[in-house]
């Protein structure tokens, strides 16, 4: 989803993308880019690990995931 938000088609761009049942995604990944490509239209993209983590780290994902955003100012 992340990689068609940015305009790429959704097997190619920033983010890693699978089709297999193992966990892509291991660490929250921040892309700046624009909405469906629209460079009026300026947008950032966090990618986030997924609970029920094939490895079984789902704690220490979710610590990660709330760490970069409290670095990125993000509020939620």
């Amino acid at each position: 989803l992340g990689n068609v938000l940015l305009g790429y088609p959704h097997d190619s761009g920033p983010f890693l993308t699978s089709s297999g049942a193992n966990s892509t995604t291991t660490q929250p990944q921040q892309v700046e880019g624009w909405f469906r490509g629209d460079r009026k239209r300026p947008m950032v993209v966090i990618d986030t690990p997924g609970y029920g983590d094939s490895q079984g780290h789902d704690a220490d994902q979710q610590a990660a995931t709330v760490r970069h955003l409290r670095n990125t100012g993000v509020h939620a």
